[in-house]
């Protein structure tokens, strides 16, 4: 099993594979389900987050990198 602290520093340093600037990196979300954790990390002025996840049974981890493609405010009085 690994703990949040030690996850996120791999994450990290995972991420720092692909962010040129990345000492501000930041944790949006953070999950630990038994032996596996899983992290949205994100990197100021990217449009790219990273979902990485720790599968315990195996010892791997895995990272999914996602961009933004759109992005837009709607009212909510438009939805009403």
């Amino acid at each position: 099993m690994m703990d949040n602290e030690l996850f996120i520093k791999k994450c990290k340093k995972i991420v720092n594979r692909y962010e040129r600037d990345s000492h501000d990196l930041f944790v949006v979300w953070l999950v630990k389900a038994g032996k596996n954790n899983k992290a949205l990390i994100g990197a100021p002025k990217s449009n790219y987050y990273y979902e990485i996840t720790y599968i315990g049974d195996e010892n791997v981890i895995a990272c999914d990198i996602y961009s933004l493609n759109h992005s837009e405010n709607i009212s909510n009085k438009e939805l009403s």
